[in-house]
């Protein structure tokens, strides 16, 4: 990921996401103060690899800590579901396919389709099992940082 704070603006490069092409995000106000408060390193990046810190945080510790927390929880949780939830929500709150399909930036309205087939009633037992497990997963992180 590549952050501009000069535009407010973050990059989810084209190697790094499923559709293979650069997705470019506004900076929340909130998500600009927390860069602010965490500061780059010498090196230039904000979160740097564990064990070398002229490194870039790798997918691969992302993943490794994910499993560890969900694993002290006794929680299954794809890293993807954060993602789904996004359109659960939205599909509960009536928006349309073609609404989830833009902010989910899907290539073509059927990913969006065969994935939210369901309508809200399936998608609020969804977010409530979501929040529950989530909500674990925050006070575990919380402790540990």
């Amino acid at each position: 990921m590549d952050i501009n704070l000069n535009n407010n603006i973050y990059t989810i490069r084209y190697e790094n996401n499923k559709v293979r092409k650069p997705m470019t995000y506004k900076l929340s106000s909130k998500l600009l103060d927390t860069i602010h408060s965490i500061k780059a390193q010498k090196n230039g990046y904000i979160f740097h690899a564990v064990t070398n810190q002229n490194n870039k945080l790798s997918k691969e510790t992302v993943r490794n800590h994910w499993n560890k927390v969900l694993k002290q929880l006794g929680v299954q949780l794809r890293i993807h579901d954060p993602r789904c939830l996004i359109g659960g929500i939205l599909v509960s709150n009536n928006k349309t396919l073609e609404q989830v399909a833009s902010v989910l930036e899907h290539t073509s309205i059927s990913v969006t389709k065969t994935i939210f087939k369901s309508k809200a009633r399936n998608c609020s037992r969804i977010i409530r099992g979501f929040f529950y497990k989530s909500s674990l997963i925050y006070y575990a992180i919380s402790d540990i940082y």
